[in-house]
């Protein structure tokens, strides 16, 4: 691959023209989606092929002594005088539109069911939403969360020439594309990029300023830059630890934006996480999208991790956010691609429809506590809360049952 292609700041009057010529679809000859069916019209993605989906998760806590400490420094109960369980809701995403008063969910304390009407709290970092279930006064040995929404997911066909014209903008970005720069845990939990990762952008950049070219122009170069980088190492689920069978698990293994940076070794999800770090150091809004996939049983069994980035159309107010498999990308090619041809998973990706999104954050940002290693849910508890408990997620996708004609 020539010098030109593989940095954009050599060129970008040619790259620029060269991807206004290129085919603008890989998905061809699909039904695009009525406007009844579909969220807020994004003019840079086609919507195709529907699916309805019904996500089920359980949390179960069981105090426990922790074998590395001294008796006397354990707590084997849940005491507390407030307790908050926090249960993703996902924002609507480039292919996913979550279903409004779809929530529903119980929360049992021992054998007792408590709190069966959560309240939606948020919108929190990256747009997302939680579900909260609340309890006062108690002394338990176990906690479990049922929790249940609905949400709908849709391939995505990406119009590369029309999303090519769309600049930086002058002033600053929405709040919603705003808020991602936040921290976040394992992708860049100070706020700013840690130095690896700035380190690495650095690099890549030759130092240039990476607004010298257009956003979709530096986000497909950057992801291709991530995809040489890293060398794929464990399975989709990023090494989760299970117990017993099926599909329940103590949690997700990740190492984060920064370790994989360094050892350019990880999972689909610390690519994932590194790409979402190296856009935000390169001043490009970015979230993490998480999903669980269909499996041909009907059921869940892994989680899958892509990325999204916003393009803002300041003149018209238009937001929009592009799905990037940066995984998918390597899985497929060590080698970063030809930047003036439309790429797979760059926007368009005929997978989406069979994942139903789940939210952007695998520890909720709400000041929680989780046990072990991240699962997707948080807890707040007061006076207390116990240094160690064993912790088990479940995951169930079906599709939703068809209603009349639709």
């Amino acid at each position: 691959m020539s010098r030109a292609m593989r940095g954009p700041w050599s060129a970008p009057i040619l790259i620029a023209c060269a991807l206004l010529l290129a085919p603008t679809a890989l998905a061809q000859g699909q039904p695009e989606v009525g406007a009844d069916d579909a969220p807020k019209p994004n003019p840079y993605l086609k919507l195709v092929r529907k699916k309805e989906w019904t996500v089920r998760l359980q949390v179960t806590l069981e105090a426990s002594r922790d074998p590395h400490l001294a008796s006397y420094a354990n707590i084997d109960r849940f005491r507390y005088e407030s307790l908050s369980m926090f249960m993703p809701f996902p924002p609507k995403t480039a292919s996913g539109l979550p279903i409004e008063g779809s929530t529903e969910g119980q929360l049992f304390l021992d054998a007792r069911e408590t709190d069966t009407k959560p309240a939606l709290v948020g919108p929190f970092h990256s747009d997302t939403m939680y579900a909260r279930y609340d309890a006062s006064n108690g002394d338990v040995r176990t906690i479990r969360v049922l929790h249940t929404f609905e949400t709908i997911s849709w391939d995505t066909v990406f119009d590369e020439r029309a999303a090519l014209e769309v600049g930086w903008p002058e002033g600053d970005w929405p709040d919603e594309a705003k808020s991602t720069f936040g921290p976040q845990q394992f992708i860049n939990p100070a706020g700013a990029a840690d130095p690896p990762v700035a380190d690495l952008v650095n690099a890549w950049t030759e130092g240039k300023d990476p607004r010298q070219v257009r956003p979709v122009t530096l986000a497909k170069w950057l992801a291709g830059r991530v995809q040489e980088h890293v060398q794929l190492q464990g399975n989709s689920v990023n090494r989760a630890r299970y117990v017993g069978s099926g599909n329940s698990t103590a949690g997700y293994e990740l190492q984060g934006a920064a370790e994989t940076a360094v050892e350019a070794l990880g999972s689909r999800h610390d690519m994932a996480l590194l790409l979402v770090a190296v856009y935000r150091a390169a001043g490009l809004p970015a979230r993490l999208v998480i999903g669980a996939d269909d499996d041909p049983e009907g059921s869940s069994r892994e989680l899958r991790s892509w990325v999204e980035f916003c393009l803002y159309d300041e003149k018209n107010e238009v937001v929009a956010w592009i799905p990037v498999d940066v995984a998918e990308l390597r899985s497929r090619s060590s080698r970063m691609q030809a930047l003036d041809r439309p790429w797979e998973y760059f926007g368009t990706n005929d997978e989406l429809h069979e994942i139903a999104v789940i939210g952007c954050h695998f520890i909720p940002p709400a000041q929680v506590r989780v046990f072990n290693a991240p699962a997707l849910y948080g807890m707040r508890m007061t006076p207390l809360i116990p240094s160690y408990a064993k912790q088990i997620i479940n995951i169930d996708v079906n599709r939703t049952p068809q209603r009349g004609d639709d």
